[in-house]
């Protein structure tokens, strides 16, 4: 988890791009360039091409059962791994321009009285409301989810009843099971 001193260092070096170099001030700070016509151009052919394909397999549902997008997700960290690692892509702070001395970075501390307010609320909530009411809201979406019934209104009434989220989801569970991509190999 961030610290609230990298939090605001992220802030003021997005705060110095924004004001000090104004780059934010124009819709195209580097005005027309030839070079980012040529990326956009190369963006987009290659997004059309994955669509495309997508389509001669089936859409993107079929891909998704053969495990299509996985495999692409899996080749492009590969790909981009192997680039960091042999210095052909550079990325500061990793494999260009790190520092040899040591810095002591202070870590960010959890507060254990966090969790133990977070589970006495959850146990104030789940005593406080209308049980029957937050079962019956489960039932109907376990119900639906057999069936072709829009599930978001049932989700808002389980919300409204005081399900937790965990207990949404949990009751779709019941039903979808939990999903796995293919991975494709």
């Amino acid at each position: 988890m961030p610290t609230e001193e990298s939090a605001t260092i992220a802030l003021r070096t997005q705060q110095i791009i924004a004001e000090e170099s104004g780059a934010a001030d124009v819709i195209d700070p580097l005005g027309g360039s030839h070079y980012v016509e040529h990326l956009t151009t190369s963006i987009y052919d290659e997004a059309l091409g994955m669509i495309q394909q997508i389509d001669r397999m089936g859409g993107a549902m079929s891909a998704i059962k053969e495990g299509w997008q996985q495999r692409q997700i899996h080749n492009s960290a590969y790909a981009h791994l192997n680039d960091v690692e042999s210095g052909k892509r550079k990325i500061v702070g990793v494999n260009h321009g790190t520092m040899d001395e040591m810095n002591s970075i202070k870590a960010m501390q959890l507060d254990d009285s966090l969790g133990k307010s977070q589970c006495e609320k959850l146990a104030k909530l789940r005593a406080e409301r209308n049980d029957e009411f937050a079962k019956a809201s489960l039932e109907k979406i376990r119900i639906a989810a057999k069936g072709e019934e829009n599930l978001f209104p049932l989700v808002i009434d389980a919300i409204k009843s005081d399900c937790t989220l965990g207990e949404i989801m949990s009751a779709m569970k019941d039903v979808f099971g939990t999903w796995m991509a293919p991975s494709g190999f």
